[in-house]
């Protein structure tokens, strides 16, 4: 969805609490690790939800909610 270097191989879902998304967001990172769809073997699931919460993410990679 985005092509920058630092959020490269992360899964976002939406609605992650009110549809009850754990097991799909980790079925999609685990055959993103599968099909080698990732770099390093590393892979990352981000949930977010309505109300007013933000993922801030710096030039480092370092990610803050």
């Amino acid at each position: 969805m985005f092509t920058w270097p630092n959020y490269a191989g992360v899964v976002n879902d939406s609605h992650f609490v009110t549809r009850d998304r754990m097991g799909r967001t980790m079925a999609f990172v685990a055959r993103a690790l599968k099909d080698g769809l990732t770099s390093g073997g590393k892979a990352w699931g981000v949930g977010v939800e309505e109300g007013g919460g933000s993922l801030f993410l710096d030039k480092n990679g370092t990610a803050t909610a």
